[in-house]
């Protein structure tokens, strides 16, 4: 997949911020399997716990891998509307380059992954509006418009939990816990976010024209 990426970002069509997005989210998967690997062999990495190594798996599956290819999917639908691409470009930087602030953050500061996960809050939720106000209207599907919706409703509360608990972190006030991200965040991200906004896609992919799509991939 990485691979993918790579062959993606040499090809000079395939060079707009939503197909950019969507290479990066290919190459942030062998991170995230690494560290993946790390969490199952019981390896604790450069001194940390097996929790952060755990989460540390989870952020970059769907922060750094699902996010960007979400964003690069609503892109392409808003590929023709000049007006609006130029303010999309804000959601791919925001996600692409908070995700190692986040990441740093664990080692650094946690001042720098409060700085990245607002970075990264701010372009889910610009990929959010964008969704709801000029997307969904272009579905003809009922049921990826409802997916979709649920998607990106799902972001509000899962990244303001986000904000939350790096603030927590770098002021020292307890807000909310790991174990309450895990139950709150982490089941908004996974299955509201992620999964019904991944599915949504896939469905419009496949009520597409089979030209249509055999040109996003060539």
């Amino acid at each position: 997949m990485a691979l993918l990426g790579l062959w993606r970002l040499g090809r000079h069509e395939l060079r707009s911020a939503a197909e950019i997005s969507i290479s990066a989210g290919l190459l942030y998967v062998p991170v995230a399997g690494f560290w993946l690997v790390v969490s199952r062999l019981g390896i604790q990495l450069l001194g940390y716990g097996d929790t952060i190594i755990l989460l540390t798996a989870v952020h970059f599956h769907f922060a750094a891998y699902a996010a960007p290819i979400l964003a690069g999917l609503g892109g392409r639908q808003l590929s023709k509307k000049r007006n609006l691409i130029r303010i999309f470009k804000f959601t791919p930087i925001g996600i692409i380059a908070g995700t190692p602030l986040v990441a740093a953050g664990i080692t650094l500061s946690p001042v720098a992954a409060l700085v990245g996960t607002v970075m990264i809050t701010v372009g889910l939720l610009l990929l959010a509006l964008l969704t709801l106000i000029w997307i969904l209207p272009s579905i003809p599907s009922l049921v990826s418009r409802l997916l979709l919706l649920i998607s990106s409703l799902s972001t509000l509360p899962a990244m303001l939990l986000a904000c939350a608990y790096a603030y927590s972190i770098v002021f020292q006030k307890l807000i909310i816990d790991i174990p309450q991200m895990a139950k709150t965040h982490g089941i908004a991200n996974a299955f509201g976010f992620a999964l019904c906004g991944l599915v949504g896609w896939a469905l419009i992919a496949e009520r597409s024209e089979p030209l249509e799509t055999k040109s996003h991939l060539n």
